[in-house]
């Protein structure tokens, strides 16, 4: 490879004791020739992720810079994203969670097939581990522009592990939008997608995510809201916001199910309002009148299904 690019690796840290030095590690055992940086920024961790961290770089002594910022408060991934990128200086970055590592070969590969094909953004397979064991692998097909961008509407994709070229975010001035993007939620990748010149796609595992539970409380809310942010950004490219629109129905019907289930009036009329803002054109063929019917039915159905079976175990 010739003129290799200085790479700008940026990790978002809240309390990730149990795998940041695993992250750190795959990092500084990166076989790329070109100039490396790590930009660690702190969101107020409150385990012993920050001293892992500093007892990690007291012994290392290698090739790759290292810089930790710190928040005043914590603020989110988002958040952490936005004071990384202010920071870097690498013509390409990757985003890397502290429950992910690459493969050692990774940034080279990455960089090799980005020079050959002159494209803005690679991507590869990766490899999801959960409770020590290859859980899944974790692969998108290789596609055009608006295909990604459809896929990415339709499977909410992550935005680490990929080579990006740091210009996208610059040039079309694009952020991480605080309080919105949090992992495979984001409504960044689709944006750096639609400003790219071309995106390519490598068909073998570079990288390596270790799966922990998460807390599901309003995670179908949260994807409104990204999805939200994309629409308000794709406004007039029909495409797109039907695509989107779509997809914000599916979560609002599934918002309403689990609000109907659950008795939960609060849940139900913020749902009910994401549902009101629908233009009734993106509705098709299905009326929102019947759409409230059905669930309704499906209400009165599960009611009625719970106070038969009490009745029963009474009697």
């Amino acid at each position: 490879m010739t003129s290799l690019p200085r790479i700008s690796i940026l990790v978002p840290l809240h309390n990730a004791e149990g795998h940041i030095l695993h992250c750190l590690q795959s990092i500084i055992e990166q076989t790329y020739p070109g100039e490396l940086e790590c930009i660690i920024v702190n969101d107020c961790s409150v385990d012993n992720s920050m001293s892992l961290v500093a007892s990690f770089l007291n012994n290392y002594n290698g090739s790759v810079k290292f810089y930790i910022l710190n928040h005043a408060y914590s603020r989110g991934l988002a958040a952490c994203q936005n004071t990384a990128l202010d920071f870097v200086s690498g013509q390409f970055l990757i985003h890397l969670y502290p429950n992910e590592s690459l493969s050692s070969v990774a940034i080279e590969t990455l960089v090799r097939h980005q020079q050959e094909m002159r494209v803005d953004i690679v991507s590869s397979e990766g490899l999801g581990f959960f409770g020590g064991r290859v859980d899944d692998i974790i692969s998108e097909p290789s596609m055009s522009k608006s295909d990604m961008i459809i896929r990415a509407i339709n499977y909410p994709l992550s935005i680490s592990c990929r080579l990006i070229r740091t210009s996208l975010y610059f040039e079309n001035n694009i952020r991480a939008v605080e309080g919105v993007d949090q992992r495979d939620l984001s409504s960044t990748l689709p944006k750096l997608v639609f400003c790219s010149n071309n995106v390519d796609m490598i068909p073998y595992p570079l990288w390596h995510r270790y799966y922990e539970p998460n807390d599901s409380k309003d995670l179908l809310f949260r994807f409104i809201q990204a999805t939200d942010v994309l629409i308000e950004y794709f406004a007039g490219h029909d495409r797109y916001l039907n695509e989107l629109y779509k997809k914000k129905i599916t979560y609002v019907k599934g918002m309403l199910s689990e609000a109907l289930y659950a008795s939960d009036k609060e849940g139900y009329n913020r749902a009910l309002g994401k549902l009101k803002d629908i233009p009734s054109r993106y509705f098709h063929h299905t009326k929102l009148k019947d759409i409230w019917q059905n669930f309704l039915l499906h209400h009165y159905t599960i009611r009625k299904m719970v106070q038969d079976y009490q009745h029963r175990r009474k009697s």
